[in-house]
C-alpha cells in the first residue's frame, strides 16, 4: 500500500510554507495567525467524520450548501476519511423516491386517467425503472460534477484535489436532491403545458419553434442548477487546496 506524500505544514488560506514558524506568530505571507493553520484543532474532519447520527447529516448536509467554503475547511484531504461515502445514500434514496413518483404523475397529467387501470405496466415497469435509473443518474451526475472540479483544480494547484472534490459532492448529496426534486416539478408542469390548448394553438401556428421554446424553458432551470451545484463543489474543493492533513 502507498502513503501519502508528507506535506510541509502551510498557512490554510494563503498556502505559505509554515516550516519552522512559531505557532503563537502569524503567517508572513497573509499575516492569519500561525495556530489557525498549525494549532491541534486545525481541520479535526468534519462532525459526521466523528459520530453519526440523521440530526449530524443534517447539520453537515445544510452546512455544506450555506456555506461550502467554510465547510471545506473541514474536509481532510491527506488522511482520507470513508464516512462520507455513506452520504450517497442521502442522494440515491430520496432522488428514486422521486423519480418513481414522477412517473404516474405525468401519466395522470397527460392522459387524465388512471395508470393502474388502463396501463399497469407504467406502474409495475416504469416506476421502478426510473427510479433506478433516477438515484443513479443523480449519483452519477455528482460525481461528474466533482471529477470536472477536481481535475480542474488539481491542474491549477498542482495538487491531487480529487479526494477533496468527491467529499465535497458528497456532503452536497441534499443540494443535489434538491435539483432532482425541482426537475421533477418541472417535468410535471412540462406535461401539463404540452397538453394544454393554448400549446396545441402555438404549435400548430410556429410548429417546431413553439417545441424548442417549451424544451429551451424546461432545460434552462436545470442549467442554473447545475451551475449552483458546480459553484458549491468549487468553493468547497478550493477551500481544501492548502491542507496539510
Amino acid at each position: 500500500m502507498i502513503t501519502a506524500v508528507q506535506r510541509p505544514p502551510t498557512c490554510e488560506f494563503c498556502g505559505y510554507n509554515l516550516t519552522g514558524t512559531p505557532i503563537e506568530s502569524r503567517c508572513p505571507e497573509c499575516g492569519t495567525p500561525a495556530m489557525e493553520s498549525l494549532g491541534p484543532l486545525v481541520r479535526p474532519g468534519t462532525e459526521w467524520d466523528r459520530s453519526g447520527g440523521l440530526r449530524v447529516m443534517w447539520r453537515c448536509a445544510v452546512e455544506a450548501m450555506l456555506r461550502p467554503s467554510v465547510f471545506g475547511r473541514q474536509i481532510q484531504v491527506t488522511t482520507q476519511p470513508h464516512r462520507f461515502r455513506r452520504f450517497c445514500w442521502l442522494l440515491i434514496f430520496p432522488a428514486s423516491v422521486v423519480g418513481a413518483i414522477t412517473v404516474p404523475v405525468c401519466y395522470v397529467l397527460c392522459w387524465h386517467r388512471n395508470p393502474i387501470l388502463y396501463e399497469p405496466e407504467v406502474v409495475t415497469i416504469g416506476m421502478p425503472l426510473v427510479a433506478a435509473c433516477s438515484g443513479a443518474g443523480m449519483l452519477m451526475l455528482a460525481m461528474l460534477v466533482a471529477s470536472v472540479v477536481g481535475l480542474i483544480q488539481t491542474w491549477q494547484n498542482k495538487r491531487n484535489l480529487l479526494p477533496a472534490s468527491a467529499q465535497t459532492a458528497s456532503y452536497l448529496s441534499l443540494l443535489f436532491t434538491a435539483w432532482g426534486l425541482f426537475g421533477a416539478v418541472c417535468a410535471a408542469l412540462f406535461a401539463v403545458v404540452v397538453d394544454s390548448q393554448w400549446f396545441q394553438n402555438w404549435l400548430t401556428t410556429l410548429r417546431g419553434i413553439a417545441v424548442l421554446l417549451a424544451f429551451t424553458g424546461l432545460m434552462l432551470p436545470q442549467v442554473i442548477w447545475l451551475g449552483v451545484c458546480f459553484t458549491c463543489v468549487w468553493k468547497g474543493t478550493a477551500a481544501s487546496r492548502y491542507a496539510s492533513k
